[in-house]
C-alpha cells in the first residue's frame, strides 16, 4: 500500500507533465494513469510494472496530437490496444524472452539517463538543460539563478532515500515528501508545486472519428503500439532484473494487459500508456512486491483529485525530482557496461547502441540496432565455439578396430 502512494505521488504529476507537453488537458495524463493503470494491475502478466503515459511514447503521441487534436489521441489509445490485443492473440509477446541481456540493460541505462536529464533542471528549479549546465560549469554564472530552497526541498527525499536504503520496508519516499511539505509550506518557500489538479471521475466517451479518420489513425498507431509493447516487455523484465526473480512475468499475458489498458484509457478520455521502468523502478525502490502496489497506485490516482486535491497541490516539483534523481542514478548501470567493454565487446556495442536510442528519442531504431549487433555477436561466438569444439575433437587420438584398450580388472564379488 506504501510502496502504491508513493508511486502515485510521483506518477500524478508526471501524468499532467506528459499531457501538457503534447498539448493535451491534464485529464489526459491522469486518465491514463488511473484507468490505465487499474486495468494493466489487474489483468498484465507481471507482479512490479506500473502502466501509465510514458516519455518513450510522447514524440509518437505529439504527432498523433498536432495531426488530429485530442480526441485522435483517445482514439489512437483504442487503436493501439486493439493491436496489442492482435499481439496477444498470435502470443508475439512470448518473443521478448530473445531480448539480449546487453540489449535490456542498455535500455535501462537510457532511460535512467533521460530520467536525470529531465529531472535535474526541475531539482534546481532553473531554465537551463543539463548540457547547457555542463557547457558552463567553468562560468558558474547560471548558480544566480538556482532556487536553494528547491535544492533543499529535493534534498530531503534524497537523504531519506539514500539514509535509509538498507530498510526497504520503510516508506522512506513518502517520509521525504511529507517533509519536504510541511518545511516548504510552513516557511513559505518560493519554489514551483504540482498546481492545482481537476477534481472529477473520468467519463466514458467513446471518440468521435469519421471512417477516414480512423484509418489513416490505423496507420499511425502501428510504431505507437508496437513501441508500448516493446518499452512495457522491457520493463517488466527489466522488473525480474532489479529484484532478482527470473522468469517471473508471463510477455503474453503483459501484452493482453497492456491492450486492455489502452482500450480503456481511450474510452475514458486518456492517452496511450505503457508499463514504464521509472515508474516501476520507483514501486520497487519503495517495497512493492505484488500486484497490490500498482492497483493502489492507480485507485490513489482515481480518488486523489477528489478526496486531497489540496494536498496535492502543494508538493514540491523539486521534492518529486530529487526521488526520480535516486530512482535515475539506481537504472543506470555502469558496472556492467565495463563488465561487457572487457568481456565482449560486441554486447558493449549493443548497450551502448540501445541506451543511446532511447537518451535521443529514437528508441525504436536504437532497440532494432542493437538487438542485430547482439544477436550478431552471439551467432560468432557460437560459431567460434562450434569450431573450436570441432577442432579439439578432431586432435583426439581415435582407437583403431585392431586395438584394444587396456583397462584395469575389476573383480565382482556380488550383485546387489
Amino acid at each position: 500500500l506504501l510502496a502504491g502512494l508513493t508511486v502515485a505521488a510521483v506518477g500524478l504529476p508526471l501524468n499532467v507533465a506528459l499531457a501538457v507537453a503534447c498539448g493535451l488537458p491534464a485529464s489526459a495524463g491522469l486518465v491514463a494513469g488511473s484507468v490505465g493503470g487499474l486495468i494493466a494491475s489487474v489483468f498484465g502478466g507481471s507482479r512490479y510494472t506500473v502502466t501509465g503515459p510514458s516519455t518513450a511514447l510522447n514524440v509518437l503521441v505529439l504527432v498523433v496530437a498536432t495531426q488530429m487534436g485530442a480526441t485522435g489521441v483517445f482514439a489512437a489509445a483504442i487503436i493501439v490496444g486493439l493491436f496489442q490485443m492482435l499481439f496477444f492473440l498470435t502470443r508475439a509477446g512470448g518473443l521478448a524472452k530473445y531480448v539480449p541481456e546487453a540489449v535490456l540493460t542498455g535500455f535501462t541505462t537510457g532511460t535512467g539517463i533521460t530520467l536525470l536529464n529531465s529531472q535535474i533542471p526541475l531539482l534546481l528549479d532553473v531554465d537551463h538543460t543539463v548540457s547547457e549546465l555542463v557547457g558552463n560549469l567553468h562560468a558558474p554564472l547560471w548558480l544566480n539563478s538556482v532556487n536553494w530552497f528547491a535544492v533543499i526541498s529535493g534534498m530531503f527525499v534524497m537523504i531519506f532515500m539514500l539514509g535509509l536504503r538498507h530498510f526497504p520496508k520503510f516508506p522512506a519516499a513518502i517520509a521525504g515528501l511529507a517533509l519536504a511539505v510541511g518545511v516548504s509550506n510552513y516557511l513559505d518557500w518560493d519554489i514551483h508545486r504540482v498546481g492545482e489538479v481537476p477534481s472529477t471521475l473520468p467519463i466514458l466517451a467513446f471518440p468521435e472519428l469519421d471512417a477516414m479518420g480512423w484509418l489513416n489513425l490505423a496507420f499511425l498507431c502501428i510504431p505507437l503500439a508496437v513501441l508500448s509493447t516493446v518499452e512495457s516487455l522491457l520493463s517488466a523484465q527489466a522488473a525480474d532484473r532489479l529484484t532478482g526473480t527470473k522468469s517471473l512475468h508471463s510477455p503474453n499475458l503483459e501484452a493482453a494487459g497492456q491492450s486492455l489498458a489502452n482500450i480503456g484509457a481511450g474510452l475514458f478520455g486518456g492517452m496511450p500508456v505503457a508499463a514504464v521502468v521509472v515508474r516501476t523502478g520507483v514501486n520497487i525502490a519503495s517495497g512493492g512486491r505484488t500486484k497490490l502496489s500498482a492497483f493502489t497506485h492507480a485507485v490513489i490516482l482515481i480518488l486523489a483529485p477528489i478526496l486531497a486535491s489540496q494536498y496535492i497541490a502543494i508538493i514540491p516539483i523539486a521534492a518529486l525530482a530529487g526521488l526520480l534523481c535516486i530512482i535515475g542514478f539506481r537504472l543506470i548501470e555502469v558496472g556492467t557496461l565495463l563488465g561487457l567493454a572487457r568481456n565482449n565487446k560486441v554486447d558493449a556495442i549493443a548497450f551502448v547502441v540501445a541506451a543511446v536510442g532511447v537518451v535521443t528519442g529514437q528508441l525504436a531504431l536504437g532497440l532494432v540496432l542493437s538487438f542485430l549487433i547482439a544477436s550478431l555477436g552471439g551467432l560468432v561466438k557460437k560459431k567460434r565455439k562450434d569450431s573450436e569444439l570441432k577442432r579439439q575433437t578432431a586432435q583426439r587420438p581415435q582407437l583403431g578396430p585392431g586395438i584394444r584398450a587396456k583397462l584395469p580388472a575389476v573383480k565382482i564379488d556380488h550383485f546387489y
